[in-house]
C-alpha cells in the first residue's frame, strides 16, 4: 500500500474507533446517532484506502447508504405543514 493510502487507512479506521467509542458514551440518541454516521464515515474510509474489489465495493455501498438517508430525511423537512 503506498504511502499517502497507508496514511487514509490508518486516519479512517482511527475515525471508525474514536466514532464508536464516542457514540457509546452519548446520553442523546440524537449525538449517538451523529457519532455512529462517524463511525461509518471512517470505515469507508479506510475501505477505500486498502483498494481490494471487496472493501471498496462496501465502501461505496455504505456512503450511498448513509447518503441515501439524509436526502429523505431533507425532503420530509421541506415538505409543508398543514
Amino acid at each position: 500500500m503506498p504511502g499517502g493510502l497507508a496514511v487514509l487507512a490508518a486516519a479512517g479506521a482511527l475515525t471508525a474507533v474514536l466514532g464508536a467509542l464516542l457514540g457509546l458514551l452519548q446520553a442523546e440518541a440524537r449525538r449517538a446517532m451523529a457519532m455512529l454516521a462517524t463511525a461509518l464515515c471512517g470505515l469507508a474510509a479506510a475501505g477505500l484506502a486498502t483498494a481490494s474489489r471487496t472493501a471498496v465495493t462496501g465502501a461505496v455501498l455504505t456512503w450511498g447508504g448513509l447518503r441515501r438517508r439524509g436526502r429523505r430525511r431533507e425532503s420530509a423537512d421541506a415538505a409543508p405543514h398543514r
